[in-house]
């Protein structure tokens, strides 16, 4: 009986809007983005009927009473976790569209913001290919040769190079 009536106060809270000053806390304490790695657990254990101080504790298992109250509540007022939770109430198939766009979302901060040089390349090669952006298979680079040119001194003729074929018409 008890586990319903936490049901329904949850479905209560996540129907309601937060105010703006929740809000404002809420991506204040977890960044706009909330790219925590627990953020996805908190989501699933609220949408599968947990408090939201229950939830916050089974990711934060030191954490008192008090504070898993405030937290969970204030935490479950972020934009983008009322978004997961919802793509979990919703099912399978919205779950992985929600995930779609987090990862997208962080592909985008990789591709703008990593130090490696190589994990941005990675990050604007993997958005491309999801953006439906054929690779390139072959380059085409037009050049063209003559005699003066090479005799003239522009192209150096006496490297150990090996010489590129010349065809005369």
């Amino acid at each position: 009986m008890q586990t319903e009536t936490l049901n329904s106060q949850t479905a209560i809270a996540l129907e309601s809007e937060p105010s703006a000053n929740t809000v404002a806390l809420a991506i204040a304490d977890y960044g706009k983005d909330l790219s925590q790695s627990w953020a996805p657990l908190f989501a699933y254990r609220v949408a599968k009927g947990d408090t939201f101080a229950d939830a916050y504790r089974a990711t934060h298992v030191r954490t008192s009473e008090k504070n898993a109250i405030s937290t969970g509540h204030r935490l479950a007022c972020h934009p983008k976790m009322r978004q997961m939770i919802a793509a979990h109430l919703a099912g399978p198939v919205n779950l992985a569209r929600a995930a779609t766009v987090v990862a997208v979302e962080q592909l985008i901060w990789l591709c703008v913001h990593s130090d490696s040089h190589k994990v941005r390349l990675d990050a604007a090669n993997s958005l491309l290919d999801r953006g439906g952006v054929p690779k390139s298979t072959s380059v085409q680079i037009e050049a063209s040769l003559s005699v003066a040119d090479a005799l003239a001194g522009v192209i150096d003729i006496t490297s150990d190079a090996p010489a590129l074929p010349v065809h005369t018409e």
